[in-house]
């Protein structure tokens, strides 16, 4: 992982004159290999983590459900969300 963390470093710096957004759509092209290499993945099989491809939209959707999803379960518990 921090092999992937390292090469990530690496390419922003050699592309930091992109807009932020181009940036933001190459970062699954960096991580999806690294990701996928068999040490990884056997760490995140031993951690009962479940990958979940898709795109930054989808991942955006994912935590605006997971957001509404638990602060329901927090107002109904009467739980108060520290912000």
């Amino acid at each position: 992982m921090l092999r992937c963390l390292m090469s990530l470093h690496r390419w922003w710096w050699r592309r930091a004159d992109h807009p932020r957004r181009m940036i933001i759509k190459h970062i699954p092209y960096v991580l999806a290999p690294r990701l996928a290499s068999t040490e990884v993945c056997y760490k995140m099989d031993k951690l009962g983590v479940l990958p979940r491809p898709g795109t930054p939209g989808d991942f955006g959707s994912f935590l605006a459900g997971e957001s509404e999803k638990w602060n329901t379960v927090a107002k109904n518990a009467n739980i108060q969300i520290a912000n």
